[in-house]
């Protein structure tokens, strides 16, 4: 027997979960499908920028995110060379099988209805939005989210251009220490290659540790070798180690970053929101508060097609690419990995330039534009202020 509703949400992280919670505070009737039941794990960094905290309040959700998470107020970014640059900012620790499981609660308690299954397949029709399953029945709906995730198999069932490859890969587990960090930790040590590092603590002597690489098809990272590397040739990640223990086998996940603009769009009457689309940053990896943002974009534009506005599935896209040129900033950030010696100097001048790093700290906090940072011209200017 086929069920109707207004939106069907397929996809319970971050992005679908936020993407359902705004469509039901609107008053429509909204699915929210994931193949696994929650709390679940998921692969990540687990820490929250900025961005992070603005869709939060805006949802009402800050105090409970913050009073399951653990709060840093300093990031280390440390370059190739060993340059270590410090920022000040409102960061936020928290296990994502606890943060995502909030959400999700937050969604279902609103209204929508949490439906715990496998997508098959989805297509579309003159009535609507079909969306499949082995094993129970079909839901139709008058538009769909698509909130996947890296794995974009279903959106390019609709859309077969839509690049099947990850951007790149990160790979963490647990460790727990006596070890006395209590700042994020990120790191791009010459030791690691091409790749990068992070240790970000989650309270109670418990650490999220990882590493991450560019997917390159022809070139890719044994992670389990990165991450012995990564604990054997950095300071702080081998006092870490020489504390502590790990606790939970080295995990690894795909990643999409970019946007892809055909996976914003891939049918008439679905959108692609969060890392599906490559809402993921190039070279900070950050894609929590992007794929937050995406997911209520979509939803913006889906409520305004259920009214009525015809045009309204339409106004997703450009509302999502006017985020692009942080994109590219990114992107031109991320090509540094490549050149060592070009990010020592970066970190070098960030040492030196008050100018420079007041640039970094609202890059971070979002109010600023990346490209007054990652650019020639940026790094140049350094030089005269």
């Amino acid at each position: 027997m086929t069920q109707t509703w207004d939106v069907v949400v397929v996809g319970a992280g971050p992005c679908g979960a936020v993407a359902a919670r705004s469509l039901v505070a609107r008053g429509w009737r909204v699915a929210l499908v994931d193949r696994h039941a929650f709390p679940r794990q998921k692969v990540c960094g687990d820490a929250l920028l900025p961005d992070s905290f603005e869709i939060l309040r805006g949802l009402g959700l800050a105090d409970a995110v913050l009073g399951a998470g653990h709060p840093s107020s300093v990031l280390s970014v440390f370059s190739p060379g060993g340059f270590e640059v410090r920022v000040n900012g409102e960061f936020l620790t928290v296990r994502r099988e606890v943060f995502d499981a909030l959400l999700h609660r937050a969604a279902i308690q609103r209204g929508a209805e949490s439906i715990v299954a496998a997508v098959a397949s989805v297509s579309e029709h003159p009535e609507g939005a079909h969306v499949e399953f082995r094993s129970r029945p079909i839901l139709r709906a008058r538009a769909c989210i698509l909130a996947t995730g890296a794995d974009t198999r279903l959106l390019r069932s609709l859309r077969p251009v839509i690049a099947p490859a990850p951007t790149a890969v990160a790979s963490r587990c647990y460790v727990q220490s006596s070890h006395p960090l209590d700042r994020l930790v990120v790191t791009y040590d010459r030791g690691l290659g091409p790749a990068y590092a992070w240790i970000f603590p989650l309270g109670n002597g418990l650490f999220n540790v990882g590493v991450g690489s560019v997917y390159r098809s022809q070139n890719r990272f044994d992670h389990r070798s990165l991450f012995e590397r990564f604990t054997t040739v950095f300071p702080e990640a081998r006092a870490l180690m020489a504390t502590g223990q790990i606790v939970s086998p080295l995990r690894s996940a795909p990643l999409r970053c970019g946007l892809d603009q055909h996976a914003l769009r891939p049918g008439r009457l679905c959108l692609g929101a969060g890392e599906a689309a490559g809402s993921t940053f190039p070279f900070t990896g950050e894609g929590i508060g992007k794929a937050m943002s995406t997911g209520l974009l979509a939803a913006d534009a889906v409520h305004a097609f259920l009214r009525g506005e015809e045009e309204g599935l339409d106004s997703y896209a450009p509302a999502v690419l006017r985020l692009e040129p942080r994109y590219r900033a990114y992107s031109a950030a991320h090509r540094l990995l490549d050149y060592p010696r070009l990010m020592d100097l970066a970190a070098w001048r960030l040492l030196k330039s008050p100018w420079l790093a007041g640039r970094l700290t609202g890059v971070l906090q979002e109010e600023r534009d990346p490209r007054s940072l990652f650019s020639i011209a940026g790094l140049l200017g350094s030089f005269f202020r």
